[in-house]
């Protein structure tokens, strides 16, 4: 008799939610162990505690998860980067990896202090005007353009997780798990011994030159490439990713 397959964590990135899954998850059957956390920042059942920084947060979601190990941990973005995080630091937890649109880390101090600058302009948006005008801004970001031709119904239901959103909570969340905030992960991605899938959307050319560098790097890594998409594979080709990651629990 053939052993049930392990539990799938799904992280979701900067501004989702748990909800994020939902579409991916109505694909799959209702017998799959599949667990949807949100990140701290992103739900008032998750807030932030003093001295949160972005491994102690992901030391702390690794140790909640302890329970369902070994399981398959899957992370789009800012979810793929504490994914990674928790995979380094916890190996034993983890049966199989997904990166989904993953940046492993910035290597230089100016790259690092570039994007930390970025990221206290998108604080004092959010302060100055509100959390909306920030996500119209955010929105409107070139890693996004690809989204401008989904249907109207899928970019309102993204806009209304992005808005329901505490804008203290984001705003803690920009300044302890931003990319400006994550360490540098490059130099230990050999280390990794369990498979990585690094997953891109076809039109994400950024992210796609970033996971052809982390597959070098890898002792037991493929790159999969979802067509049509753009950066959030999530929202623009469900059905195909869901396949993938189907594909993958076998």
């Amino acid at each position: 008799m053939s052993s049930p397959p392990p539990a799938l964590v799904l992280l979701h990135g900067f501004l989702g939610h748990a909800d994020s899954w939902q579409t991916l998850r109505t694909r799959w059957p209702e017998k799959l162990h599949v667990l949807c956390p949100c990140l701290p920042g992103h739900d008032p059942r998750q807030p932030f505690r003093e001295g949160d920084d972005f491994t102690r947060i992901a030391a702390r979601m690794a140790a909640e998860l302890a329970c369902e190990a070994p399981f398959v941990l899957a992370g789009y973005s800012m979810g793929a980067r504490v994914a990674l995080a928790i995979a380094l630091d916890h190996p034993q937890l983890i049966s199989q990896l997904v990166l989904i649109g993953v940046n492993p880390g910035l290597a230089s101090a100016v790259a690092r202090l570039e994007r930390q600058r970025t990221e206290e302009e998108w604080i004092r948006t959010i302060d100055r005007c509100s959390l909306a005008t920030f996500c119209e801004l955010f929105g409107a970001l070139p890693v996004f353009a690809t989204q401008r031709a989904l249907p109207a119904a899928a970019r309102a239901t993204q806009e209304r997780i992005r808005r329901s959103h505490d804008p203290r909570g984001i705003i803690e969340a920009i300044r302890r798990l931003g990319l400006g905030a994550m360490p540098d992960y490059t130099p230990r991605l050999g280390s990794l011994k369990m498979p990585v899938d690094l997953i891109v959307g076809e039109h994400d050319t950024k992210f796609r030159a970033l996971a052809e560098e982390m597959l070098v790097r890898l002792a037991c890594g493929r790159l999969s490439v979802v067509p049509s998409a753009g950066h959030n594979p999530l929202l623009e080709r469900p059905a195909e990713l869901a396949a993938q990651l189907e594909e993958t629990l076998r």
